[in-house]
């Protein structure tokens, strides 16, 4: 009988992986988080110092702690806080790397001065020698502004590094800072900031293209942003404390408003490629059609529009006129070639979307996306409730679109339909069976199905026969492709 030899390779093999070049193990460590990276330190000698000189750092306060992190007293969690900020000093200390890509800190606000005070040298490292800084301060997504916010030290050195600035839950006046030649993006959440400080920010930021203001607070109700010379070309402003903006931007090519509905007065947007609106409101008064169309003919020079499901509820409304509501725009929107709109399709919203297909006469592209979680309950306010108002309210959606005998002048251009969301509905089918026979040149009309059903077999039973709905219908081209996904 034949014996087995023992096998040759029984000693424990060689540590390959630290006899890599540095630059592999650099790499490597680069898909680690910063604590994991951190306890790579112990393995051996020769990783020792490795993990300091990667070029991301990124120091969340929860994800060191983790579960453990919960139901802290108070001395514990100071402590751990005391422990935490040694960690990023010991960090920045070790490091030796002449500059660090990006440097992220997401500490969870303490009202102790001692510990705001170490930030400081934090920042200023950050302004210094970093590309891309996050600075986090916030705390539960939903938790109230800390009442001592820290505030950013000022910066007497110009950053010539810094191309990414997003800032969260602090104090942030630019005009204590010197410069930042190279800032090309920032974001701004939860910031206390001055009456001015956004025009001496991008005063300040000479290559600034992009900014993100998300629920900062002003002084003032009024926020002026009027910048002529800027190299402005993204604003988004998203639920800020504010009433009214006053937007004076000619760079700009993307312009986006998520919030409560406000006055926006904008001008010389010349520029503008793209801008969605996104009002979200509980109220509909009558002046809002109006304040809404000004809106909309100031940013006529967008080839892109994005409307949320109350700006087709508010843009038909006309003031001081009762008997009826507005069907086209007073100026049509001539340069739109895309809209997109984002509704349930309830009756209120009908008339505002007809009244934007009659009102884009060049539209070659039309995205809808059906969302039903939109809050419906909206209060009618200032005699909104008008005698024509409430007819639409009780139409039958199936009948809405065969009632527009006369074809929207868009319809003789419209090459392309996307539509998510589609569950089959009637007053879907009948938004698709009307656009399907009136658009001579529609080349495509792709539609997503909802995801409705856990049940996998009847989800692809209900898309089987909707499909089979979709395609029955006739078409005015015989040309256009359906797309079912």
């Amino acid at each position: 009988m034949e014996t087995m030899e023992p096998h040759k390779n029984n000693k424990v093999t060689s540590d390959r992986i630290s006899h890599l070049p540095e630059p592999i193990l650099f790499h490597i460590l680069s898909f680690l988080s910063t604590k994991d990276a951190l306890r790579t330190s112990f393995l051996s000698k020769s990783w020792t110092n490795l993990w300091t000189a990667i070029p991301v750092l990124d120091f969340d306060e929860s994800k060191f702690y983790g579960e453990s992190g919960s139901g802290r007293d108070d001395k514990k969690m100071w402590e751990q806080k005391k422990q935490f900020a040694d960690l990023i000093d010991r960090s920045l200390l070790l490091h030796e790397g002449q500059s660090i890509r990006e440097f992220k800190i997401s500490f969870h606000h303490l009202n102790d001065s001692v510990l705001m005070n170490r930030a400081d040298p934090w920042v200023r490292f950050a302004l210094i020698n970093v590309s891309v800084f996050h600075l986090n301060f916030s705390g539960e997504p939903d938790q109230d502004y800390p009442k001592n916010m820290y505030q950013l030290p000022p910066c007497t050195f110009p950053s010539k590094l810094l191309k990414v600035m997003a800032l969260n839950s602090c104090l942030f006046d630019p005009s204590v800072h010197k410069s930042f030649p190279c800032l090309e993006t920032v974001i701004l959440t939860r910031v206390e900031l001055l009456d001015t400080s956004v025009q001496d920010l991008i005063a300040n930021c000479p290559h600034l293209e992009s900014l993100h203001l998300k629920r900062c607070e002003f002084p003032s109700s009024i926020i002026i942003i009027d910048v002529p010379q800027s190299q402005l070309k993204h604003l988004r402003l998203e639920f800020n404390d504010v009433e009214e903006y006053q937007i004076h931007v000619p760079s700009l090519l993307h312009f986006q408003y998520v919030g409560e509905f406000t006055s926006i007065s904008v001008r010389n947007l010349s520029k503008l490629v793209n801008a969605s609106l996104e009002f979200q409101d509980l109220y509909l008064y009558s002046s809002y059609g109006d304040i809404l169309c000004e809106l909309l003919n100031a940013i006529d020079h967008a080839s892109a529009l994005t409307l949320s499901d109350f700006c087709l509820q508010v843009l038909p409304l006309l003031d001081f006129v009762p008997e009826g509501l507005r069907e086209s725009l007073p100026s049509p929107l001539y340069n739109l070639k895309h809209l997109t709109v984002q509704t349930d399709l309830n009756n209120c919203a009908l008339a505002g979307l007809a009244c934007l297909l009659r009102s884009s006469p060049n539209l070659e592209a039309f995205s809808i996306d059906f969302c039903y979680d939109i809050f419906f309950g909206l209060e009618i306010c200032n005699g909104v409730a008008t005698d024509e108002y409430l007819r639409i309210s009780e139409l039958d959606e199936s009948e809405f679109w065969e009632s527009h005998l006369l074809l929207f002048p868009c319809l003789t251009h419209l090459e392309k339909v996307e539509i998510s969301g589609f569950g089959g509905r009637k007053r879907e089918m009948g938004l698709v069976k009307y656009l399907l026979q009136k658009s001579f040149l529609l080349k495509e009309m792709v539609i997503i199905h909802e995801k409705c059903y856990n049940d996998e077999l009847e989800f692809l039973k209900l898309k089987l026969e909707t499909a089979q709905k979709l395609i029955a219908l006739p078409r005015a081209c015989q040309y256009t492709e359906i797309k079912f996904s």
